[in-house]
């Protein structure tokens, strides 16, 4: 067996769809979750030191967690008593999900110490942890990318091009690691800089990527499999595509052999679905409406 190499910019390019269906022309790369254990680290951590704002906190007491979206920029557009989220094309944020059973408490000893490992966080309680004038310095930090490890490419690209419609912002080779990096995002393919060095100044400054990482070999390895987070130890979650219409694009899935992990009818939360990509990473399709509701 010869040694590992990645794949060619003209192979990543013609693995991409060119054309993507017109019914993913609106989809957003919206959020990013990952499970944390305690929301009073966590929150004046992603406040205090990296400049973001609580966008919304939900909370889920049958099923005894708290989501909380966190935003890099103020939030603009729409609010009402339901759900706050950001102005759709320039805005990004993330999701974190604190299980209520797995805070920072002192063991079980008491009524009182129960109570804290069984409610979440108040309203009150989580505003009061984020910083309310983050440092000056912060004003421009925008969350930029959301990265995870993919076997292989020949499968990942067509899927992110061709399924989800997005486009191949950049690709980065790094020959002595053996490794490549496809950065993927909803940007129109007419934009993407023909200069390799403005190409990879671009794609680094767009908001809402995701950054592919593939390890050479590793398609050929038929042992390796990565972690996707939905299983013990559970970390990472999954990434967020609002899109116009949950059904239609769930159809379309459908008909493409996508792998679901729920439907959007199936379960007590309706209007929302969750599929899988090549590697088994969660994706949630939703409609911020949808979940207004």
């Amino acid at each position: 067996m010869g040694e590992a190499t990645g794949l060619t910019n003209s192979e990543a390019e013609e693995l991409c769809e060119k054309s993507p269906d017109a019914s993913t022309k609106d989809f957003i790369f919206q959020q990013t979750m990952y499970r944390i254990k305690d929301p009073r680290k966590s929150l004046p951590f992603y406040t205090g030191v990296l400049g973001m704002t609580l966008l919304q906190k939900l909370d889920f007491p049958e099923a005894k967690f708290s989501l909380y979206f966190m935003g890099s920029e103020l939030l603009e557009g729409i609010v009402d008593s339901h759900f706050r989220y950001n102005k759709p094309k320039d805005k990004f944020s993330v999701l974190y999900q604190s299980s209520w059973q797995e805070v920072d408490a002192d063991p079980l000893t008491t009524a009182e110490g129960m109570n804290a490992y069984t409610t979440g966080l108040t309203n009150s309680e989580a505003e009061e942890l984020c910083e309310k004038s983050p440092d000056a310095s912060t004003k421009d930090f925008i969350f930029q990318q959301t990265m995870y490890r993919i076997k292989d490419p020949r499968k990942s690209l067509p899927f992110y091009t061709g399924v989800l419609g997005m486009t191949l912002l950049q690709k980065l080779d790094f020959p002595e690691a053996k490794f490549s990096l496809f950065f993927m995002g909803y940007e129109s393919p007419s934009d993407v800089p023909s200069d390799s060095s403005e190409r990879t100044k671009w794609a680094m400054s767009r908001k809402a990527t995701i950054e592919l990482r593939h390890n050479w070999g590793t398609e050929s390895d038929p042992d390796q499999k990565y972690h996707t987070g939905n299983a013990d130890p559970r970390g990472f979650g999954h990434i967020g595509i609002m899109v116009p219409d949950v059904y239609a694009a769930c159809k379309r899935f459908e008909n493409l052999g996508v792998d679901f992990v729920k439907k959007p009818d199936d379960g007590r939360m309706k209007g929302l679905a969750f599929i899988k990509d090549p590697d088994g990473y969660w994706i949630e399709i939703f409609n911020a409406n949808t979940v207004c509701n």
